[in-house]
């Protein structure tokens, strides 16, 4: 029976300080459970079936479509993707549009209630495809040792980035490019989001 890992599911492994996850041919995991396992230190394991034992996230007497897969899960994963991308529309060429005052935000794992917040939107899976995103913060400061080259585009709100004890302030509108292999020190006195572009290979 297929069973699913989804962020529900990756948050309580994180607060038991897991950082493996076993998983099977049977196992669907979604897009935002990926990047929330990720964000967390977590690696998914694969097994046999004949060595799994993790219950299945459905009883066995759920009822199956002809491909074997409960209709309520496939309603989950559907209601989970939504949920975290918030308005995405498509053109038949492939284009996307992600509107991003729809864009639902994840909180930053290690920091208290809603001051970072962060939300994957195209993520890259290897390089040199880079991943994309919004980010905001209430206040405050936040420490990054940057493993990736990154562009910042500041939507709203002013941002600084500090480096080796310089400040460089940016405002809406402002872009910055954040250098691979550096320690970059983000902060605010007042809300800011911003939108980046990071890539594995600069």
């Amino acid at each position: 029976m297929k069973k699913l890992i989804s962020v529900a599911e990756i948050k309580q492994a994180a607060a038991r300080q897991e950082k493996r996850i076993h998983i099977n041919s049977q196992t669907l995991i979604t897009p935002a459970a990926r990047d929330a396992a990720r964000e967390n230190g977590i690696e998914f394991v694969e097994e046999s079936l004949a060595v799994q034992s993790a219950p299945a996230v459905h009883g066995a007497s759920a009822p199956m479509n002809g491909n074997g897969i409960d209709p309520s899960l496939l309603a989950r994963i559907v209601e989970e993707v939504i949920s975290c991308l918030g308005n995405k529309t498509a053109d038949p060429s492939g284009l996307r549009l992600v509107q991003g005052n729809n864009v639902r935000m994840d909180d930053v794992p290690g920091e208290p209630g809603n001051r970072v917040q962060r939300k994957e939107i195209f993520g890259g899976q290897a390089p040199p495809f880079p991943c994309t995103g919004f980010m905001s913060m209430q206040s405050g400061a936040l420490s990054r040792d940057m493993e990736r080259g990154e562009l910042c585009y500041v939507v709203q709100g002013t941002l600084t980035c500090s480096v080796g004890g310089r400040e460089h302030a940016g405002k809406s509108g402002d872009v910055f490019y954040l250098p691979a292999k550096q320690r970059i020190t983000f902060s605010c006195t007042d809300p800011v989001k911003w939108f980046f572009v990071a890539w594995s290979e600069c």
